[in-house]
């Protein structure tokens, strides 16, 4: 169904499902959950979605590409959504094909607020290297090697020699087992400011990235002059994802929503679907963030870095470093940690002035103790995330396994990089 171009509903959610790798069961059990409610007079939601050869094992076993019109629905096994299109094979790592399911779906269901959502694997800034191509990149063999059962929304977990020993590239999401491909660093924020100049030369509303370990600063600050909010966990997610049901349910009773609002509920909706008490407890994060209000919160670090810089030939800094990294959160192989946690444990721990107020700082910031907290919402559950915030920074324990760091906005535009290089050579 197409819409009159004429008409603009409320919202029109673009859900881009890259499940051509071991997330394609979770993939049409999601569509599932959207079925459950369904767009209505006043939501469109429309999915791409491509299979995996070697994964799926319900629906048919279809493994093109296809374009769903959301429609309600009961079936918990197959999608009856109308199907818009059928795409054959495609690499949903290759920029071209979002870019398609953006402009044509923007072109039929016109829209006052948008949300692009990117469904599938996620490892914050950092490409695995499972992904790279060309000469420093993994054989077939060493790739078969390193293969293994994987759970949950974080498919690569390289070990620290694996990431030393390779380049690494930028960082990822939408991963393609088929091809060997993923969205990179540069890519993901050129496919934002697409959709921006698709939907008018404004902001999309809402990124939301169904994936692990995406809402870090650096990912915030590269997507922030081409969106307005970014939903996300700074954990890995477990393989359920998001419980699409009870977000787009909300959306349905309350249409008329902010992007700030919507990316209230997914906070709130996706802890709720993981709050089953014991045993089941998860280690879960889930946080929205304002991308206008990024400015503060870049310069108290960027203070923070240079502090620190101004002390590395002191031996006690380096070790109240060592020591606040340790009693932090820390996310993905250690590569990551929760930013608002290391800044009050260095806080704690250092006894230079200039350091303890550039931590209170950054703790200030994203308090909102000025009204310029980045955090729209963030809840979390699991006793390791007790004190977590909702925004990581990279901050690996040993040397900068990815050079191409220092090719993001974030590195160019503060002193963080430059501190990373200093204290880990």
């Amino acid at each position: 169904m197409i819409e009159d171009s004429s008409t603009k509903k409320e919202w029109t959610l673009l859900c881009y499902f890259a499940g051509d790798n071991n997330l394609d069961g979770a993939a049409v059990e999601d569509i599932n959950e959207m079925e459950l409610v369904g767009s209505t007079d006043q939501v469109n939601a429309v999915v791409q979605i491509d299979r995996s050869a070697d994964y799926n094992l319900n629906d048919n076993n279809w493994r093109s590409t296809r374009r769903f019109y959301i429609t309600k629905g009961s079936n918990r096994r197959k999608i009856t959504s109308e199907l818009l299109k059928d795409l054959g094979p495609t690499n949903t790592g290759d920029r071209r094909f979002i870019n398609d399911f953006i402009r044509e779906t923007v072109a039929d269901y016109p829209a006052q607020h948008y949300m692009l959502v990117l469904w599938n694997h996620g490892s914050g800034f950092y490409v695995p290297p499972e992904m790279l191509t060309g000469e420093n990149a993994p054989s077939r063999r060493e790739l078969s090697a390193r293969a293994r059962p994987k759970l949950g929304r974080s498919f690569f977990h390289g070990t620290r020699s694996q990431m030393l020993s390779l380049n690494p590239a930028q960082r990822g999401i939408c991963y393609d087992d088929g091809s060997q491909d993923c969205l990179d660093n540069q890519e993901l924020k050129d496919v934002v400011a697409y959709m921006e100049k698709c939907i008018g030369e404004r902001k999309v509303d809402v990124i939301g990235m169904d994936a692990c370990l995406m809402t870090m600063l650096e990912v915030a600050y590269q997507i922030r002059h081409h969106a307005l909010v970014l939903v996300g966990s700074e954990e890995v997610e477990p393989g359920d994802g998001w419980p699409y049901d009870r977000i787009l349910g909300e959306l349905a009773r309350s249409p008329h929503m902010s992007g700030s609002a919507l990316g209230e509920v997914i906070v709130n909706e996706y802890i709720a679907s993981y709050d089953k008490g014991a045993p089941f407890s998860p280690n879960v994060t889930q946080s929205a963030l304002d991308l206008t209000r990024l400015g503060d919160i870049t310069q108290a670090v960027d203070d923070l870095a240079s502090q620190l810089l101004g002390r590395l030939e002191d031996s006690q800094t380096h070790s109240d470093i060592y020591r606040a990294w340790k009693r932090t959160s820390r996310f993905y192989e250690n590569l990551y940690m929760d930013l608002y946690q290391f800044a009050d444990n260095l806080g704690r721990i250092s006894e230079d002035a200039p350091i303890q107020h550039a931590c209170t700082a950054i703790q200030r910031t994203m308090e909102g103790a000025d009204g310029t907290s980045p955090i729209i919402a963030e809840r979390h559950l699991g006793e390791d995330l007790h004190a977590v915030r909702g925004l990581s920074i990279y901050m690996p324990p040993f040397r900068n396994p990815s050079d191409f760091y220092w090719e993001l906005d974030f590195a160019n535009d503060t002193r963080w990089a430059e501190f990373l290089g200093a204290y880990l050579e």
